[in-house]
């Protein structure tokens, strides 16, 4: 670098609030300022890069060789470059990023679906077995209920026939008359 571009301080300190370039440039939430370079920061390099240059810039470039100026040129085209393709990865990668959460999702509700078709499956085979078990137990209590009042009328009749051979018997002894006894 020549003597006069190392005597030009590039981060001076202002005393006083530097006066706004242009209101209609933002960097970081802050307007650009004349005491903004776009050689040094490529945050304001990016916030102004169409080929405008900063009064503070002016200053630096018309105080350098030709040399220095195509150096810095090359050096400010390099830096936005630098910044576009910084953007570009960071884009590639958060867009890398998405894909896979939407594969992951993907693969979620996909085992969401099968687990449901799977829970439908179940619910329906028990389902059906419930039915079986209900079909069951009806034909059991059916044939118990008929067996019981079968064992029912079974026990009646037969306590009937008890009776009238009881009475029979009691009737027979009744006619049959009185033997001596032997001693």
């Amino acid at each position: 670098m020549s003597s006069s571009s190392s005597n030009a301080n590039p981060n001076p300190v202002p005393e006083v609030e530097p006066a706004v370039w242009r209101t209609t440039f933002e960097v970081n939430g802050r307007p650009v300022t004349i005491e903004d370079t776009v050689m040094d920061n490529e945050d304001i390099a990016v916030a102004v890069a169409r080929d405008m240059i900063l009064p503070r810039d002016e200053i630096m470039l018309a105080a350098r060789t030709d040399i220095e100026a195509v150096n810095q040129s090359l050096a400010l085209s390099i830096r936005a470059t630098s910044s576009l393709v910084n953007v570009a990865e960071r884009l590639h990668a958060r867009r890398l990023e998405l894909n896979t959460q939407v594969l992951d999702l993907h693969h979620q509700i996909e085992n969401l679906r099968n687990r449901l078709r799977d829970e439908r499956r179940h619910r329906n085979n028990l389902e059906r077995r419930n039915q079986e078990l209900n079909t069951r137990v009806d034909f059991w209590r059916d044939y118990v209920n008929t067996r019981h009042l079968e064992f029912e009328e079974e026990m009646e009749r037969m306590h009937k026939q008890f009776e009238e051979f009881r009475g029979m018997i009691n009737h027979q002894d009744e006619n049959i008359p009185d033997r001596p006894r032997t001693v």
